[in-house]
């Protein structure tokens, strides 16, 4: 799948960012219950929004 344009990849960063929102909030919501699992969502999702982060970096 090749997306050409700021416009594609505007809209790859939009999508994930709906992603790690989705993640954050079902993470919080975890939290409320059994805190250990919420951390570790919480947890998984900084580690994966810190990596992409750097793989931008690194494109650029």
């Amino acid at each position: 799948m090749r997306i050409r344009g700021m416009r594609g990849m505007r809209e790859l960063r939009g999508m994930r960012r709906m992603m790690i929102l989705k993640t954050i909030r079902s993470a919080s919501r975890a939290s409320a219950a059994p805190t250990h699992a919420g951390w570790s969502i919480t947890a998984v999702a900084s580690r994966w929004i810190v990596g992409s982060a750097m793989r931008r970096a690194s494109r650029r």
